[in-house]
């Protein structure tokens, strides 16, 4: 079960100036960085470790939760120890780099993390495994902008 972070928001705008700065990988056209998706789009970062790629229950939970990722505005990445992966299809190339990404939003417990970024820039949970994703998804769901989102567009899942 993700814990909830004590001072939500306490990254925001800093945090992501910062990924931004640290950032060495070259922009181009068809990338965005993590501060371009603020008050767009939702983010979950999926730290793994150095012997843990994208596996099948990874996929199979993206698949499972596709309408939910979809209706939240959810943008998935894994990052690597060297690289970041969209994992969603909605979710475009970062330029941020995993090491930056890493620094900024990755405990020091290292392994596989689950890390929820609001649409304000600031972490609002973390879990260690792929159970974390329907509670990641009530906690949006308690959010004032997704509550104002349900009424504008409507429940499309559950």
């Amino acid at each position: 079960m993700p814990e909830r972070n004590v001072a939500p928001g306490r990254l925001g705008g800093l945090a992501l100036a910062s990924v931004v700065a640290c950032s060495n990988v070259a922009a181009s056209a068809t990338t965005v960085e993590l501060t371009d998706l603020a008050w767009e789009r939702r983010v979950i970062l999926i730290f793994t470790g150095p012997a843990e790629p994208v596996d099948a229950s990874l996929e199979q939970a993206l698949k499972r939760y596709a309408c939910h990722i979809r209706d939240r505005d959810l943008n998935i990445y894994s990052v690597g120890q060297g690289s970041v992966t969209p994992l969603t299809p909605a979710a475009t190339p970062i330029d941020d780099g995993a090491a930056s990404l890493r620094g900024i939003y990755a405990s020091s417990e290292g392994g596989r993390e689950l890390v929820l970024i609001g649409k304000d820039g600031g972490i609002k949970a973390r879990g260690r495994s792929l159970e974390a994703l329907p509670t990641f998804f009530g906690l949006i769901d308690g959010m004032p902008m997704r509550r104002a989102e349900q009424r504008s567009r409507g429940l499309e899942c559950g």
